[in-house]
């Protein structure tokens, strides 16, 4: 369920060509591309309370999203093709994904608070809290740990760089971003 609209965000629906205003209260579907306008922003609730906020200049597909019979999440991916979105994990069963991909990197979230960026062919990504592995589609042999605390760029055509540890205006900077 869409949770928040601030500005211009739409959604193409599956085997659509337009895009149609999203408003809050509104259903989002696996399959569904959102995207958010300049000065625009968006939250998703799914409906195991994960959350999805992504920033302006977005564009992001849900291209999985499973629940078991108790409405427990068995698996997830999220496409993030273009901008920044910020990933707020209910907690998970062992064994359970959650995926954050972008054009040049693939992430499996084991954590509750990842941040998410794509901007000119690089990809980045922020670990608050839980752990991320994070692989550049290019070399998926070659993924790496990133614990809370740090965070990881992903260049076009290679390996992750880092972990590192962030610092506190670099989170604080994409929170304004996405909240």
């Amino acid at each position: 369920t869409v949770t928040y609209v601030e500005g211009r965000v739409d959604v193409l629906k599956e085997n659509t060509t337009m895009a149609v205003p999203l408003r809050e209260g509104e259903l989002v579907f696996p399959k569904d591309i959102i995207r958010t306008k300049s000065n625009s922003k968006a939250e998703i609730t799914f409906k195991d309370k994960s959350m999805l906020r992504l920033a302006q200049n977005s564009r992001v597909e849900i291209t999985d999203y499973q629940l078991d019979e108790q409405g427990r999440r068995k698996k997830a991916t999220v496409n993030l093709l273009r901008g920044k979105a910020r990933t707020i994990i209910a907690k998970m069963n062992p064994g359970t994904d959650f995926n954050i991909l972008t054009p040049n990197s693939q992430g499996k979230i084991k954590g509750s608070d990842v941040f998410a960026f794509f901007q000119a062919g690089v990809s980045g990504m922020l670990v608050s809290s839980g752990t991320l592995s994070v692989a550049n589609t290019a070399y998926p042999k070659d993924a790496i740990i990133v614990p809370p605390g740090n965070s990881v760029v992903v260049p076009q055509a290679q390996i992750p760089k880092g972990p590192r540890p962030y610092l506190e205006m670099e989170k604080k900077f994409h929170e304004q971003d996405t909240n």
